[in-house]
């Protein structure tokens, strides 16, 4: 069953184990697919969401284009309500690689998410350069690749504006995740995550703080826990013992449990219990801002 991500408004003539305790033609049919208003956490409420798709199915797959100046927003609009106008049909923007929790292939069972997004629309033409060209699922293949060929311009020749999203998609826990997290209030600790794709999708998490009750000095945790759209539950565990440069056996134990639930892919809240009986959160911001991330 497909994921619900928003409503969609169609317009007239239009239509993606764990050591870590120790270290894709169905668009045309969205309205079939029952697309809803998420109860999940929403992207920037400022940002219009549109599904840029073919015009004639070859590859059967299609991306989302959020935009936000009303400049652009009109044009897209006035292209919806009638191909012949003088608004071109190819989008021309800028991409960067690495999923945002948005961008997805919304025709596809699931809606799987794209391991690349887009940051910026620089607007709509009618030609472009062949450089730029391709369809969705090919720059899915190599993403970095497509980026240093293009230089990072996307101009699918054969794709267009097909229908507008009524509300955001809903925000889901991607591979864009990945990096290194952490409270500026607390500088000195925080986390490093990797999103593991299969089925389930798992997250491993290591966390590197420092002492509470019940522990000495550095605390070195890890966690792995499966996705549930925005969020995961995750088992926290301590290892110690360990020494520099040592091969010797290290002391893995269960400690408690924890959840990360993300509002984009730049904010998140650490929600931790430990069996010592210390419980709480901590708001995490990425450390390193994702370019194009459009946030809550």
């Amino acid at each position: 069953m497909a994921e619900v991500v928003g409503k969609l408004r169609i317009e007239p003539e239009t239509s993606q184990r764990m050591d870590y305790m120790t270290l894709r033609t169905a668009y045309l049919f969205l309205t079939a697919m029952a697309l809803g208003h998420s109860p999940i956490l929403m992207a920037n409420d400022e940002a219009v969401w549109f599904v840029v798709a073919e015009r004639s199915v070859e590859h059967g797959d299609s991306f989302l284009l959020p935009l936000r100046s009303p400049e652009h927003i009109a044009d897209a609009r006035a292209f919806l309500a009638d191909p012949r106008s003088e608004v071109g049909r190819i989008a021309v923007a800028n991409i960067a690689v690495g999923g945002d929790g948005f961008n997805r292939d919304v025709g596809k069972p699931d809606s799987p998410l794209w391991s690349w997004h887009v940051t910026e629309l620089d607007g709509f033409q009618d030609l472009g350069m062949e450089i730029c060209d391709g369809w969705p699922g090919y720059i899915e293949e190599d993403p970095a690749r497509f980026v240093d060929n293009s230089d990072g311009v996307l101009c699918l020749w054969g794709y267009s504006i097909v229908a507008e999203l009524e509300a955001p998609p809903s925000f889901r826990v991607g591979e864009g995740l990945d990096g290194a997290w952490y409270q500026p209030d607390t500088s000195g600790q925080g986390v490093f995550l990797d999103v593991l794709p299969g089925d389930p999708m798992l997250v491993g998490m290591g966390w590197f703080t420092w002492r509470i009750d019940g522990f000495d000095g550095q605390l070195w945790l890890s966690a792995l826990g499966t996705v549930d759209g925005a969020r995961t539950s995750m088992d926290l565990f301590a290892t110690s013992g360990g020494k520099f440069n040592d091969p010797a056996p290290v002391d893995t134990h269960a400690v408690g449990t924890a959840e990360l639930e993300f509002t984009d892919c730049n904010r998140a809240t650490l929600h931790y219990d430990f069996l010592t009986g210390h419980t709480g959160e901590i708001p995490l911001v990425r450390v390193v801002p994702r370019p194009g991330c459009h946030v809550r």
